[in-house]
């Protein structure tokens, strides 16, 4: 993720009259990824209604990941 931001401020440098805001599909995938490799989380099938993953004993929920300033990336299971 950090090679994408810097990706996007160059591009914000070179062409300062257009915004390349990262929507939620480009930080919450990733985040989805990092979240279930770092927590030891099954990923369900992409879309699944209310639910992104399981843990290993079977308790399903949602991962948010969001952008808190310059380079801070945090994904937070919410698994309930």
């Amino acid at each position: 993720m950090k090679r994408v931001y810097e990706i996007i401020y160059e591009l914000e440098e070179r062409f300062p009259e257009r915004c390349f805001t990262l929507d939620g599909v480009s930080l919450g995938r990733p985040g989805e990824m990092l979240a279930a490799h770092g927590c030891s989380l099954d990923l369900l099938t992409a879309s699944t209604e209310h639910n992104d993953a399981r843990t290993r004993s079977g308790t399903a929920g949602q991962i948010k990941a969001t952008k808190k300033g310059g380079w801070l990336y945090e994904a937070n299971q919410t698994i309930r």
